[in-house]
């Protein structure tokens, strides 16, 4: 047997530490491609659209200058189910891009009056076109999409403006002309259900814009106008363009000024013709209120309202329904009047046509009132029988306070005679009727008999006759100065002779004059240089 011992050797230790390095490499890896992804993906924002025509969760891109800039990545309506929201992420790079007025709209195939658009999009499909602003950025992250592209692209230069009409008469895209020439576009159209008016947002590009001034008028030249006159047929048309799509046109009035510059946001009234505007050529014009008692008769809408003969506004419209509607008027006047409604335009007073001319306007108003400034209604036209409102002043009316109805001014009125034919005739009767006109007769029938009796008496009668027989004798006195009477002839003669006399006399004083001697020593006879003959 052998005495070896069993060698017993231990067995090495397996490590983890190494293995479990692996998952931890592997979640700091997983972590930071986590980060990076977030911090190199863009923005994610929500467009809202009125309809998902073209847009597809996960197909539908973003694009600016036909590059991708974005996919759609869902589309959901909105909370009350009247339009769809689009949430998008974005390139990181456009995120400096989303500014306040950073604009988005559907790109699809359309075809209406402004031509073909989108016909790339039959191929590869609706896409979003990003437009960016010109503001400053903004951590913004909702915006109201476009159902078409912006007329006019962001950052162009000019004036955007806003055109108001009482109807609509031009739409999206329409020409804005100036003398024929397309200056600008209508880019978007709105009713305004609160004043009930058309609102059209223009923009007229640089350097046209500065043609515009606060004189400026705007009217519609849609179609054209035909007129019968007595001079022929007239008719008026515009640019071709205007002709077939519609469009507005805007200049100055002749003989006024332009005005001062206006900038970005000023809105002006849309007239509805050339014509218009020479009827009505101010812009700015405030509401007042008269209170009249007299019978309205010949009071027609449209009507002067002038001062002392000049046209300072017109009438509106009797506001017949409001009166019992309420009874809302302070002031003096009487209950049972009814209320006119004017419109004075500052304009028309010499005054600028401007907005800071209607507070002057008014502060003159009720400073004159204090003097005595009264409207009282008149008669216009004596063969049409037409009223007008006329305001002058009349220092022997009462103080009278300016009232209220609804929210219009009330100015103070005269209760009196309103000039009309029917009361200047009652006038006119009622002081016939207050004249004494029986004791007037009975005077009158007096003389004539006293006149009777003089002319019947004997001495006026022989009245007649003792003119005649005078007459005679002047007659035979002023024959004996007539030209063949003896007493003529004699005084001719007379006066002939006188004559003589002054010539005879006139000549003695010259020579007396020139040779005062002559009167003592005889005046020497001048030799004779012609020799004489011989004896």
């Amino acid at each position: 047997m052998s005495d070896s011992k069993p060698v017993i050797s231990q067995r090495k230790k397996v490590s983890f530490a190494p293995i479990m390095i692996i998952p931890f490499v592997s979640l700091l890896v997983g972590v930071w491609m986590v980060v990076h992804s977030k911090l190199e993906a863009g923005p994610t924002i929500k467009i809202a659209f009125d309809t998902a025509n073209g847009i597809e969760a996960g197909k539908t891109k973003v694009q600016m200058l036909n590059v991708a800039v974005g996919l759609v990545e869902d589309v959901a309506l909105n909370k009350d189910a009247t339009g769809v929201i689009a949430t998008v992420t974005l390139d990181k790079s456009v995120e400096p891009l989303l500014k306040e007025d950073t604009r988005f709209w559907v790109v699809r195939a359309r075809v209406g009056t402004e031509g073909v658009s989108g016909l790339g999009t039959l191929f590869s499909g609706a896409y979003i076109e990003l437009s960016p602003g010109d503001g400053e950025p903004v951590d913004k992250h909702r915006f109201e999409g476009m159902e078409a592209a912006p007329v006019t692209a962001a950052g162009t230069p000019g004036k955007h403006l806003t055109l108001v009409s009482e109807k609509a008469s031009i739409g999206v895209g329409d020409p804005i002309l100036f003398q024929g020439f397309t200056v600008g576009r209508v880019e978007t159209v709105e009713f305004d259900s609160v004043e009930k008016v058309a609102r059209y947002d223009i923009f007229v590009h640089s350097p046209y814009d500065d043609l515009i001034h606060d004189n400026t008028r705007f009217w519609d030249v849609s179609g054209l106008s035909i007129g019968a006159t007595a001079d022929g047929v007239k008719v008026n048309m515009g640019a071709l363009e205007s002709v077939i799509r519609g469009g507005a046109s805007f200049g100055n009035l002749p003989n006024m000024p332009e005005g001062k510059a206006i900038e970005s946001g000023e809105q002006f009234r849309l007239y509805g013709s050339y014509s218009d505007i020479l009827a009505r050529p101010y812009r700015y014009g405030k509401y007042y209120v008269i209170n009249i008692s007299q019978p309205l008769t010949g009071l027609d809408t449209g009507a002067p309202v002038s001062f002392r003969g000049i046209q300072i506004g017109r009438v509106e419209r009797i506001l017949i329904k409001e009166i019992f509607g309420s009874r809302a008027m302070t002031g003096k006047e009487s209950s049972l009047a009814v209320p006119v409604l004017i419109y004075v335009e500052p304009g028309r007073l010499g005054i600028p046509d401007s907005r800071s001319s209607l507070e002057a306007l008014d502060e003159g108003i009720r400073s004159g009132i204090g003097y005595g400034l009264r409207a009282t209604l008149k008669t216009g036209s004596v063969i049409t029988g037409k009223k007008l409102i006329y305001f002058d002043y009349y220092s022997d009316d009462p103080e009278a306070q300016i009232g209220q109805f609804q929210q219009y001014t009330v100015l103070p009125s005269l209760t009196g005679n309103s000039g009309s034919i029917e009361d200047q005739f009652n006038d006119l009767m009622a002081k016939i009727n207050a004249m004494p006109l029986e004791d007037t007769v009975t005077s009158v029938n007096r003389t004539l008999d006293s006149i009777s009796a003089l002319l019947e008496q004997r001495e006026t009668t022989k009245l007649p006759e003792n003119i005649g027989a005078t007459l005679e004798e002047l007659r035979y006195v002023l024959k004996g100065y007539s030209q063949d009477a003896e007493l003529y002839q004699e005084l001719n003669s007379s006066i002939r002779s006188l004559n003589s006399t002054l010539e005879n006399v006139d000549r003695l004083t010259r020579t007396l004059s020139d040779q005062p001697s002559s009167i003592l020593f005889s005046t020497p006879v001048n030799p004779d240089i012609v020799p004489k003959a011989a004896p």
